[in-house]
């Protein structure tokens, strides 16, 4: 669950970022544009009355001010992206088996104690095969002595 919350954030983190960085440019595009003009308009406004000047530079903050405003509008905001972002699943995120750690060492000891009784179990047939290939060995040296006797 950490894992998937750690991609979503920086999915969203990157996503955003990217964007963040396209409308920085355009802004600082948009304000070099506007401040080349500005100049312009104050050398030909210098011949005009303060008043004039300080109204036509508060005219031009509003205009670069909403321009601003429609550049961001533009791009999503962090939220947007958030909600933009799709759950894709990488399989890696089974829930997990054991909640306690004591359920892993139970299943564990069982286990254990399962392989102890198969190898047991194992061994005593091993013994058991090893007693009756002796036996077997022993008929056959036996029988063939007897037969050996007969002829």
């Amino acid at each position: 669950v950490e894992r998937k919350a750690n991609r979503r954030k920086a999915w969203v983190d990157e996503e955003f970022s990217t964007s963040d960085a396209r409308m920085q440019e355009e802004l600082a595009v948009e304000e070099k544009s506007f401040a080349e003009r500005a100049a312009e308009q104050a050398a030909r406004i210098r011949r005009r009355p303060r008043r004039e000047v300080e109204e036509a530079e508060k005219e031009r903050e509003r205009e670069l001010e909403a321009r601003r405003r429609r550049i961001r509008k533009r791009y999503l905001a962090r939220e947007a992206f958030d909600a933009e972002y799709e759950e894709i699943s990488s399989g890696e995120e089974m829930p997990l088996f054991f909640k306690e750690p004591k359920q892993f060492l139970d299943v564990f000891t069982t286990l254990e104690e399962s392989n102890l009784f198969l190898i047991q179990n194992s061994q005593d047939t091993e013994q058991a095969l090893e007693e009756l290939t002796q036996r077997f060995d022993a008929f056959k040296r036996t029988s063939q002595a007897k037969r050996d006797k007969m002829e």
